[in-house]
């Protein structure tokens, strides 16, 4: 990542621990990290708000089930019969 934006782990994140879990850590992520981000997601983002603009609530409604759907056929896909996390196949 820092060959292709010019930036260093440093420039991007922080690490910071958790103040009453020692063993957590926290991470924050950089002000030029964010900008690195709106540049290029930023445009995406906007039409995909755009776009979804132009939709009925029905129509919002019907890709939302699509999505959630999509998303469980997921995750029962990568556990097994007892309910654990596997690798899919």
């Amino acid at each position: 990542m820092a060959e292709s934006t010019g930036l260093s782990v440093p420039d991007t994140s922080s690490r910071l621990r958790d103040a009453r879990d020692r063993r957590r850590v926290h991470l924050k992520v950089g002000e030029q990290a964010v900008a690195l981000g709106q540049r290029h997601f930023g445009p995406l983002i906007n039409r995909t708000l755009d776009l979804l603009d132009t939709f009925t609530e029905n129509e919002v409604a019907t890709v939302h089930r699509f999505l959630t759907g999509t998303r469980d056929a997921v995750k029962d896909r990568t556990r097994d019969k007892d309910g654990e996390a596997k690798h899919p196949d």
